[in-house]
């Protein structure tokens, strides 16, 4: 009995509950869509821009090339470029990194509306992987990325016109010319077109008609100025180049490397200048020789290992370099040639005409006249000087001794000396004589 009256209480719990669900989901129902109404109410343009964006991308395929509108076979892209930074220019590998972006416009006849049918939305912004892109890029890359780095939004106007303007650091191969290094000026290419679509598919056009890079936003750099930015187009219109010309600021590399190695130069003259009992003299040399090989080092660092070309400053670091070579030998046979005596040496004949005879016509000079002439010497005689044995160095020795000849010097030191009393004696008497004379004329001349 107990189990019916339980069974009959279960039956009409479950029949409550099966009236009751019902009218609280409608209730519910009621309640979300009065809250739509009031977003509806309060962000019109909103879901416009929602629904629009639905609309224009119904049956879209980011994948396929766009129909051409106006009954054209070919997609014409507006294709510009701005220069941001020159952020380096790699001598030795012969790279150019610059921050530029790259500006693209085109028709897409899919992406058209009426503004008045969604409040007056004339453009919305939309990811570049829901949108057909050209697919253009930098043929002369340098690191082996040859997309841009990063994707920006893409702008879809009302009238189907779509706009792409991508941010990117570019790395292009670039020839450099070191042959008037550091005041070298260089040209640089930057070659953009379509990797995949032909001419026939494809076509590039100026962006605003510009022919030439802009520089507007253009942040100067501390090394390079820019001198010009033309642009070119390729005869199908497939491609476009830009030229990037630049030139070096040559202050730091005036201060640093071509002051010092000119005043060094000038400095190896002043080795001649020193005397010759001078010890420093060939080390004054040698220091100049080392400083020019740092700076050939330095020099080498900087420019690229090429063969095509010669810099001209390392022709004159070069020149310099074997200019003081010169110097060092020039100065060695100086030192050589003091350091010598009559005990050790005679003067070869060959140098006697060159110094003695050719030398003095040459440079308008008296010829020097022979020491018998000069000084009436008979018993001077020149005794071989490859001496051997220690007897006839000593014979040789006293006979100079009792002349009178310096061992450091070639020529008879006593009797210059005797021969300029001599003649100092002679002017004293030939004045003391014309003194006498008019004195004597005087006095006749008084006693008249």
């Amino acid at each position: 009995m107990i189990k019916i009256n339980l069974f009959f209480i279960l039956l009409q719990i479950n029949s409550l509950a099966i009236k009751i669900l019902p009218e609280r989901r409608k209730n519910i129902t009621i309640i979300n869509k009065s809250k739509n109404l009031d977003l509806l109410n309060n962000n019109i343009f909103i879901d416009d821009e929602e629904r629009l964006a639905i609309n224009i991308f119904k049956g879209y395929n980011s994948l396929i090339r766009p129909s051409p509108c106006y009954n054209q076979t070919i997609i014409y892209v507006d294709f510009g470029m701005a220069m941001i930074l020159l952020i380096n220019v790699d001598e030795k590998n012969q790279v150019m990194q610059s921050n530029a972006w790259l500006t693209m416009k085109w028709n897409d006849c899919q992406f058209s509306w009426n503004p008045k049918e969604y409040s007056n939305i004339e453009s919305i912004r939309v990811p570049v992987d829901r949108v057909w892109v050209p697919d253009i890029v930098l043929f002369n890359n340098a690191d082996g990325n040859y997309e841009v780095s990063y994707q920006s939004n893409v702008v879809v106007d009302y009238q189907g016109n779509v706009s792409w303007v991508p941010p990117a650091i570019y790395k292009s191969s670039c020839r450099i010319d070191v042959e008037y290094f550091p005041f070298d000026e260089q040209t640089c290419m930057l070659l953009f077109g379509s990797w995949t679509y032909s001419s026939k598919e494809v076509q590039l056009r100026w962006y605003g008609n510009k022919r030439f890079v802009d520089l507007e936003d253009y942040s100067p750099s501390g090394i390079w100025d820019i001198m010009d930015v033309p642009g070119r187009m390729s005869l199908d219109k497939s491609r476009v180049e830009f030229r990037i010309v630049i030139r070096r600021k040559t202050l730091f590399y005036t201060i640093i490397l071509i002051i010092p190695t000119v005043l060094m130069a000038f400095l190896s003259m002043l080795v001649f200048y020193l005397p010759a009992e001078c010890s420093e003299k060939i080390t004054l040399a040698i220091s100049i020789l080392l400083a020019l090989v740092v700076f050939l080092l330095l020099v080498s660092k900087i420019l690229p290992p090429t063969s095509d070309t010669i810099p001209l400053m390392a022709k004159y670091l070069l020149m310099t370099f074997v200019m003081n070579i010169i110097t060092i030998m020039s100065t060695v046979c100086v030192l050589n040639v003091h350091f010598r005596s009559a005990l050790t040496h005679q003067m070869p004949q060959s140098v006697r005409i060159l110094f003695l005879n050719f030398l003095p016509k040459l440079l308008c000079m008296p010829l020097p006249q022979p020491l018998r002439r000069n000084f009436g010497i008979s018993s001077i005689r020149h005794r071989p000087l490859n001496v051997r044995g220690g007897k006839r160095l000593a014979e040789v020795d006293q006979q100079n001794t009792e002349i009178g000849v310096d061992k450091s010097n070639t020529l008879p030191f006593n009797i210059t000396k005797n021969l300029s009393l001599n003649n100092n004696t002679k002017l004293k008497k030939k004045q003391i004589v014309r003194r006498k004379r008019f004195l004597t004329t005087q006095s006749q001349k008084e006693r008249r």
